[in-house]
């Protein structure tokens, strides 16, 4: 399911059991807070597939499993049991940083902010950021360590974009007022979830969500 868009199962271990129950036909909730919305090849789910609105809803005890396609964290340890969990790629890491911002404090400060909004790792569909005409070595090792692409663009685009919240700061030093906010709209093309959080003295991160259709 969602393998056409990229999407990856957080917990394999659960996929043979819920499987067996989807195949004896029991009762089986679908969660889905975002991704995109045609998985589905046909307009109608089994029948045993029963669409619900909020998570809280899978721990009952009529379901003996779930889907949920998400991205933000699960932790409650009911739902994880009886759950196998799709990660979409719906998220953009938008990254203000400096020449020498290193790989590890990039890791360090997007796992941070994700951890603190309760988003998963395994939803970045890619990182975005300014185009500074030459290859910043942290932000490619971190891409190459995780197989995660970024996304650049020239400081003249990224001027023209809305951001909540830009700074003069860094438009006197990058020629535009807003890096992480603004470029990670850009490449998602939805709305910022998470507004920049700096990690002095070198990064910056914000988080977009993809609008999908």
């Amino acid at each position: 399911m969602g393998r056409e868009f990229g999407w990856r199962i957080e917990n394999p271990e659960n996929v043979t059991r819920v499987s067996a129950l989807m195949v004896n036909e029991e009762k089986i909730a679908l969660y889905q807070q975002t991704g995109e919305k045609n998985w589905l090849p046909t307009a109608s789910l089994p029948k045993n597939v029963i669409v619900v609105k909020n998570l809280d809803e899978i721990r009952s005890p009529e379901f003996k499993a779930a889907l949920i396609i998400s991205d933000m964290l699960i932790i409650d340890p009911v739902i994880l049991e009886k759950s196998v969990i799709y990660r979409p790629k719906s998220l953009v890491v938008g990254l203000g940083l400096h020449w020498n911002t290193r790989k590890d404090d990039i890791e360090l400060g997007i796992q941070t902010v994700m951890k603190d909004k309760g988003l998963n790792f395994m939803s970045i569909r890619n990182i975005s950021s300014i185009n500074k005409q030459k290859e910043i070595r942290g932000l490619q090792e971190f891409s190459d360590h995780h197989d995660i692409p970024v996304e650049t663009y020239d400081k003249d685009v990224l001027a023209t974009v809305s951001a909540p919240n830009p700074s003069r700061i860094v438009q006197k030093f990058e020629g535009t007022g807003s890096v992480s906010e603004a470029s990670s709209i850009l490449s998602s093309k939805g709305e910022v979830i998470v507004p920049k959080h700096k990690f002095p003295p070198n990064l910056t991160v914000a988080i977009s969500r993809i609008k999908f259709d």
